[in-house]
């Protein structure tokens, strides 16, 4: 399990740039536990997997429609205006 954690963790933050403390505020823990996680002095629950995932994959989603919504903006497809309220944050 830490195993995982830890590298759902780096990917997460090398991927999307996220540090610790921001990891902390969406999993609902503590930077320090983030910390541990990451040293693996700490064992991941099945919950915080899951959060960690959710948290990966709902990134790339994001990432992924923002640069199809660049593509059709780029062809004309969508309007400036359009494209700023289509915008996944």
């Amino acid at each position: 399990m830490k195993n995982d954690a830890k590298q759902i963790i780096q990917v997460i933050k090398d991927h999307f740039g996220y540090d610790n403390r921001q990891l902390a505020e969406l999993t609902g823990l503590t930077p320090d536990a983030i910390r541990k996680l990451i040293r693996g002095d700490r064992l991941a629950s099945g919950p915080t997997l899951a959060i960690l995932h959710a948290i990966y994959i709902n990134r790339h989603r994001a990432v992924a429609a923002n640069i199809n919504l660049l593509r059709r903006l780029n062809k004309g497809e969508v309007s400036l205006e359009e494209a700023d309220q289509q915008v996944v944050l």
